[in-house]
């Protein structure tokens, strides 16, 4: 820990890497008390608690132990003291509960612990849908729910936190696609923070094909926002954090091709792709502008959206018609673009009434005849799915 003057001059410090109790292995949060003891919710599972005279700091006891049960914590992540009583509340974020302490050190009681329904959303961000089911990515929730598209109930949920190569679980996981598998339908996840795109099946199981690991190398994924199925087993990524456009061939697994750059300018964390009609359109999302690309082999089309656009975190393409709809995150709308580029109109505004939107994510199109279909939206901060009915 660090200690410094109210003008930001280096006053102290303290502390030694461990697991044990007075030890740092990665410190979260940090609280004082009414007497200036300092608290710190360290990811070893502790509450430690520190008397600080001004010039170094005596450890004074923990809060808290490593574990699963009432008073412990497997993923300690916050710590605060109650102003008037001395209480010390620590939030163990992925058994969602919160242990409260009395001053001395002994525990009160287990506040939560419960977790999220089934249907209910906390920042939703992928989204998919096909005739049958509608997919989609519960981000924070870290894991995917599946709904019935006539009438979108709940059916059922897969997933769980997991971080590191290897896991079976999900690191914030934000894209979602539909594919086909020798005949079978597949539902590819871009498991975000665990720099991978992972297969399932439409009810959960993992097929055990999966592809990417952190790096920038070939073969690696910084941040995969975003898959989409390319036709033949193939899938376009659009790997953020490396600023560029991928398409793999999940068999191999291989690179087809990388996009770096399109009309001259580098892309700036793409962050939602679409293909439809042997296109690939990015949602270049930094550079605020929607690019197309060949999925042959990822040369440059056409961009447009510049001066429309302030964000474009999400994209979908008509198959009808080839117009292109954008999800523009900062300013909460919808933006329609004809196929070749020309602006159409902006739908929605800041709110959380039906037809308004809090940062709108990632978009898909499910085609109900001809020249129409359902637009369904992720609207984000809203923690729901909106969906509309288009024609064109």
């Amino acid at each position: 820990m660090a200690v410094f003057s109210a003008t930001g001059a280096w006053i102290g410090g303290w502390g030694v890497n461990g697991t044990g109790p007075g030890q740092f292995k990665r410190p979260y949060g940090i609280d004082l008390d009414a007497a200036g003891d300092v608290y710190v919710a360290d990811s070893n599972n502790y509450i430690h608690r520190f008397r600080w005279d001004g010039a170094q700091a005596t450890f004074v006891g923990t809060y808290g132990s490593p574990g699963t049960g009432w008073g412990r914590f497997s993923m300690l992540r916050r710590v605060a003291v109650g102003p008037s009583d001395g209480r010390v509340f620590g939030a163990d974020l992925w058994t969602y509960k919160v242990e409260v302490f009395a001053p001395g050190g002994g525990h009160l009681l287990t506040v939560g612990g419960v977790p999220p329904a089934d249907g209910y959303f906390n920042e939703p961000y992928g989204v998919a849908a096909d005739a049958d089911h509608v997919y989609v990515v519960d981000m924070v929730n870290q894991r995917v729910q599946r709904f019935a598209t006539d009438g979108l109930g709940f059916q059922l949920a897969w997933g769980e936190r997991g971080w590191g190569e290897g896991n079976p679980g999900f690191n914030w996981p934000k894209g979602i696609a539909l594919s086909t598998n020798g005949g079978s339908r597949s539902v590819w996840v871009a498991d975000t923070k665990n720099n991978r795109v992972t297969e399932f099946r439409p009810d959960g199981t993992p097929t055990g094909r999966k592809f990417g690991k952190v790096g920038a190398a070939v073969g690696q994924l910084r941040w995969p926002f975003a898959v989409a199925p390319a036709g033949g087993g193939l899938l376009v990524v659009a790997d953020s954090n490396n600023n560029r456009v991928q398409l793999w061939d999940p068999s191999g697994p291989s690179v087809v091709w990388t996009a770096t750059s399109a009309g001259g300018l580098a892309f700036a964390k793409p962050k939602a792709v679409d293909v439809a009609g042997g296109l690939v359109y990015v949602a270049d999302t930094q550079n605020d502008r929607v690019v197309v690309l060949r999925v042959t082999d990822g040369s440059f089309v056409r961009a447009f959206g510049v001066g429309r656009l302030r964000s474009a975190d999400g994209i979908t393409v008509e198959p009808w018609s080839g117009d292109v709809w954008v999800a523009d995150s900062v300013y909460h709308r919808l933006v329609e673009f004809s196929a070749d580029g020309t602006w159409l109109g902006n739908f929605g505004r800041l709110g959380s009434t039906a037809g308004r939107f809090n940062k709108p994510r990632h978009l898909a199109i499910l085609p109900t005849g001809p020249g129409t279909g359902l637009l369904f939206v992720v609207d984000s901060w809203n923690d729901r799915i909106q969906v509309f009915e288009i024609a064109g």
